[in-house]
């Protein structure tokens, strides 16, 4: 990480980082999705945890000393808007270790250009993209969304998904 996190929130990102691990495990044991949740006040640095706990499971990091590392992890962070897809890529950028290639954001032709995603990746999409009749849902001459998620996990990725929903009123 390039920021150092203050104490509540190396506490809010092990204890996210355990539930996820948690979850994960119990996953690939029983193959029941599941889910957690990061909650905190406005301003207390949600996407900075969120940021040192991807940078924990897909890069291996050991800033919060937590051997979280895994190794077929990818992380899927969805937003509401374009613009907030875009804002919370930067900052995730800006505040980890992690390559920029790894970082990518899912547009309209993603679906054709991928047939899984990639291990040890972030991926940024924003719900509008999802739509009845747009690109990514409708398939027609290549593939939808649905089925490069679909494959991705028969393929044995362990998809980690980030629901962002901090800005809504």
């Amino acid at each position: 990480m390039k920021f150092e996190l203050k104490e509540f929130q190396e506490d809010a990102a092990r204890q996210l980082l355990d539930d996820m691990t948690d979850l994960m495990g119990s996953y690939v044991r029983r193959k029941k999705p599941a889910s957690c949740c990061l909650a905190a006040p406005t301003g207390s640095g949600k996407t900075v945890i969120a940021a040192a706990v991807i940078e924990e499971l897909v890069g291996g990091s050991q800033d919060l000393g937590v051997d979280a590392f895994d190794g077929d992890a990818c992380v899927l962070w969805v937003t509401d808007l374009p613009s907030l897809a875009e804002q919370t890529r930067e900052r995730l950028l800006e505040a980890t270790d992690l390559d920029e290639s790894l970082i990518e954001s899912v547009t309209n032709t993603f679906s054709r250009d991928h047939d899984v995603l990639e291990a040890g990746k972030v991926y940024f999409l924003h719900r509008q993209l999802l739509g009845k009749g747009k690109l990514l849902t409708r398939g027609g001459e290549s593939r939808t969304f649905w089925q490069v998620l679909r494959d991705s996990i028969e393929s044995g990725l362990h998809l980690y998904m980030f629901l962002d929903e901090a800005h809504r009123g």
